[in-house]
């Protein structure tokens, strides 16, 4: 590493050193946005080796309460409405089941439909639906239910979050007999059955749906049921008492009273709570110091959860200085990706160019930035920065975003970028960079899954106002207009391309989700887009 950046390193490390104090004695706001806030049809990674029900035989023990700790609040307890599968589906899967699951290697497997057939033509596909499942609330579940859920879902009365993005193919639902159903496309889409799989793949009781209580009181299908949400603070759940499934013992599932999911977003306080005894896990570790703490700790398990976080820059089109694409390639010229890797994921990360993993079957190592800080000011000068310029910055207030947009600001200066910084609350946050397109520039972070790689690659255009990248819209479809591989995969990098060339995006960096639970918590799996599986976990104390 060069002198200045040795010292620039050391001066961010400092810096981190003292946030992390602080954030021992208060709290933060912590989250994702993926993804995630939402959302690729790879394999994904399986979690490390956990012990199973069925290696412990008649040790299973029923009853107990888990208690586990996450890192962001809840967008939503109604599934139409949240804005990321990954942190909010850490409560949502427990209380719904979806019609089709994916497993460790990406396979669409059955779910509340017990097979699934797709026409020659790929404009229709039949479900045929389990005939032993009740919602919470004591509804039956069967075609009429599930039909209703999906017209439901493509009525513009619901409004659902991916409608645009998942569901626009949706052409009709026909009712076939009690429990088979038809889904009519108007065009072919390869990602459909993905998307059955997650948060337009969920089925919720037509009866809460009639009554608008979902975000209230949510009926669905799984494992456990709401015994009290307190906003904010946490989420009681129940095991639901005519749950279809059997464990291992031969009885119904689950094998837990009740799992208590507690609000912490300081990272710093949740790991202090797990190692105190009064939290038995967490969703994932949000700094690489908590991975480290408890990575190889007695009486602790950490396992490797199947999802990967991609930091990112975004940029707002709408702004005069941001609209110009020389501004935003001097910017990605000016971040040195490794130092971030480096500093702020203290190694425990890679580089790659876009939101996909090097497993996947459609990376691409297309990547037209390098650190060149050089050229970064060429282009400034060119788009008439010559004596600098200056722009705002605004992150969610948790690590390690807030040590990350340190990094970059002192990256950005070297080239005559004055960068100034502005730490938010999540939720906030969101709205003012996914929901209104605005904020100059955001730093955040999209969740990659096993997902489909149409549903993923459309994860990219959520901070961006596509009116400004019409291409994009245009290149996005054709990405899942095929069941050919192949074409599939010629039109991937084909956006990919477009995406990287413009800048709409500056991605900085890529690292693994880590989880930590004591060892007394056993059997813990986890769903395709990294949410734990509680319907089978026990406890052995």
């Amino acid at each position: 590493m060069k002198m200045a950046n040795m010292k620039r390193a050391l001066a961010i490390l400092l810096v981190f050193a003292s946030l992390f104090s602080l954030a021992a004695c208060g709290s933060g706001t912590n989250e994702e946005v993926l993804a995630t806030d939402d959302d690729a049809s790879a394999s994904v990674e399986s979690p490390a080796t956990e012990v199973s029900a069925a290696e412990t035989g008649n040790g299973i023990k029923r009853g107990g309460v888990l208690t586990v700790a996450k890192m962001t609040n809840i967008t939503s307890l109604d599934p139409t409405k949240s804005s990321s599968i990954d942190n909010d589906g850490f409560v949502l899967a427990q209380i719904f089941e979806t019609l089709l699951r994916q497993d460790e290697e990406g396979n669409i497997i059955d779910g509340l439909a017990e097979s699934y057939e797709v026409a020659e033509d790929g404009l229709s596909i039949t479900f045929k639906l389990r005939e032993d499942v009740v919602f919470h609330d004591g509804e039956k579940f069967n075609a009429e239910a599930a039909k209703f859920n999906l017209d439901w879902y493509i009525s513009e009365e619901c409004g659902h979050i991916n409608y645009s993005s998942e569901l626009t193919y949706v052409d009709s639902i026909d009712l076939i007999d009690e429990y088979t159903i038809r889904m009519n496309m108007s065009a072919v889409d390869a990602s459909i059955l993905a998307s059955m799989t997650g948060l337009c793949g969920y089925m919720i009781s037509p009866k809460t749906i009639k009554e608008g209580t979902i975000a209230t009181n949510p009926a669905g299908t799984g494992a456990f049921k709401v015994k009290e949400y307190v906003e904010g603070d946490h989420v009681t759940l129940e095991a639901f008492e005519n749950y279809y499934r059997m464990g291992e013992d031969g009885k119904p599932l689950p094998y837990l009273d009740e799992v208590v999911i507690k609000i912490m977003t300081d990272d710093a306080v949740r790991s202090a709570n797990l190692e105190s005894g009064d939290i038995d896990g967490v969703d994932y570790h949000g700094s690489t110091n908590s991975i480290l703490k408890f990575e190889n700790k007695e009486g602790f398990q950490s396992h490797t959860v199947p999802s990967v976080n991609n930091y990112f820059v975004s940029f707002n089109l709408n702004n005069e200085v941001l609209a110009d694409i020389r501004v935003r390639q001097a910017m990605a010229y000016a971040v040195d990706r490794q130092e971030f890797i480096d500093v702020v994921l203290e190694g425990y990360g890679t580089t790659v160019p876009f939101v996909v993993r090097k497993d996947q079957w459609y990376y691409s190592d297309y990547n037209p930035y390098t650190y060149d800080p050089e050229k970064a000011k060429e282009l400034l000068a060119e788009a008439g920065y010559a004596d600098g310029l200056t722009v705002k910055m605004y992150y969610i207030s948790r690590e390690p975003d807030a040590t990350a947009v340190q990094l970059i600001q002192a990256q950005f200066a070297e080239v005559g970028i004055t960068m100034e910084l502005e730490g938010m609350d999540r939720l906030a946050w969101i709205d003012l960079v996914r929901t209104q397109k605005s904020g100059e520039l955001g730093f955040g972070v999209l969740a990659n899954f096993g997902y489909d790689a149409s549903r993923q690659f459309n994860s990219t255009t959520y901070y961006v106002d596509t009116t400004k990248a019409t291409r994009l819209t245009e290149l996005l479809p054709k990405t899942r207009a095929s069941f050919d591989r192949d074409e599939r995969l010629k039109s991937l990098h084909e956006y990919q391309k477009e995406y990287l060339d413009n800048c709409y995006h500056l991605f900085v960096g890529q690292n693994q989700r880590i989880t930590s639970y004591k060892d007394t918590v056993q059997n813990v799996n986890y769903h395709w887009y990294a949410v734990a599986k509680y319907d089978e976990v026990w406890l052995s104390e």
